[in-house]
């Protein structure tokens, strides 16, 4: 039997491979090589130009959108304010009538005072007429039966 013996053998495989300089060279002289370049080339700068266009698109929106968000967060804010400003407005008028209210029931207090002053200093000064009415027909009946002196003497 014959041993069968595994031995590494190095082999290389050798490409010549061309400098940049040369493949460059070789390319320029071919026409169908130029022109495929010419059409790669062209569809890179449109790709590149239509992707430039659509961020400027999209730079557009997004500013608009933007604007639009802060005039609407200001209109919120002012709409805010404004209810704010008119509770306010609200409550100080409400106060202010609360206290009108509360002035004009002190005056019906003091015209009612005033009233029953009024008719008490009436009933006073009829009393007090009814006293004198009277006090001078006691006078002039006793004067005409001779029972009054005369002051005088």
């Amino acid at each position: 039997m014959e041993e069968v013996v595994n031995k590494s053998v190095m082999s290389r495989v050798v490409k010549d491979v061309k400098s940049r300089e040369e493949t460059l060279e070789e390319q320029k002289s071919d026409k169908k090589v130029v022109d495929r370049n010419r059409r790669m080339f062209g569809a890179l700068v449109g790709t590149l130009q239509r992707f430039n266009k659509e961020e400027i698109k999209k730079k557009d929106v997004l500013e608009k959108k933007k604007v639009v968000e802060k005039k609407v967060e200001e209109k919120t804010e002012r709409e805010k304010e404004e209810i704010k400003n008119r509770k306010r407005e609200l409550f100080d008028e409400q106060k202010k009538k609360k206290k009108d209210i509360q002035i004009i029931q002190i005056q019906m207090k003091r015209v009612e005072e005033y009233e029953a002053w009024e008719k008490s200093k009436k009933v006073r000064s009829e009393l007090h007429q009814n006293q004198i009415y009277s006090t001078r027909n006691l006078l002039a009946s006793k004067a005409a039966l001779g029972q009054v002196r005369s002051p005088v003497g």
